[in-house]
């Protein structure tokens, strides 16, 4: 009892876990050289609430504790699971803290290395958006602004720019939507400039 249970190597968790499980052999295999192998006692903190670290988790052995601002349990993951995608795909600080239940082991890998896939892998980054916006509700808050796309998509789109601007999780449920270009461009252009003027002009008095 208490024993850690054998430890899967990176390249298995690859091939297993979604939505890495999509991406072509060789990614793959080289993604494999980017993961880095982490051990974490029972209780002992993985990700802290606000911290500004943009590191993919994968889980291979033990279980973790997702928790609130006042430190109770909000669900728990297990073994053949990621977390921390929020972080790097909204480039904002953490939201929610991960505990380690009994040993456990992770793979973290960077964030930056998460964005390229979605930038370079369509087949992953459809798989991706359709579990940000399926299982773990992303964009629940905004839900009405997506279910009017079909009524008023310029419109929609102009508003959610307005509020997620470039953000790389609002740009690839855009291009799952199935909207047409000349509206998802004219959103754009009516909701993208003015974020995009307030920071320009706030550096500017810097």
């Amino acid at each position: 009892a208490g024993e850690m249970s054998r430890v899967p190597t990176g390249a298995e968790l690859l091939d297993r876990v979604l939505p890495f499980a999509y991406l072509p052999l060789v990614r793959r295999r080289a993604l494999e050289g980017r993961l880095e192998q982490r051990t974490y006692r029972d209780g002992e903190t993985i990700l802290r609430r606000g911290e500004t670290s943009r590191d993919v988790h994968l889980l291979a052995v033990g279980l973790v504790d997702v928790v609130d601002d006042r430190g109770e349990r909000v669900t728990t993951i297990d073994p053949g699971h990621y977390f921390g995608e929020r972080a790097a795909l909204f480039d904002k600080p953490r939201r929610m803290g991960c505990v380690a239940r009994g040993a456990t082991v992770t793979y973290a890998l960077p964030g930056r290395e998460l964005l390229a896939l979605v930038d370079e892998e369509p087949v992953f980054a459809q798989a991706l958006s359709a579990i940000l916006r399926v299982k773990q509700g992303v964009f629940l808050p905004y839900r009405r602004l997506f279910a009017r796309l079909d009524e008023h998509p310029v419109r929609s789109v102009a508003l959610l720019r307005l509020v997620f601007q470039t953000v790389p999780a609002l740009n690839y449920a855009l291009a799952l939507s199935g909207l047409r270009f000349r509206d998802y461009l004219l959103g754009t252009l009516i909701g993208l400039p003015g974020p995009l003027i307030v920071y320009a002009a706030f550096f500017n008095t810097l």
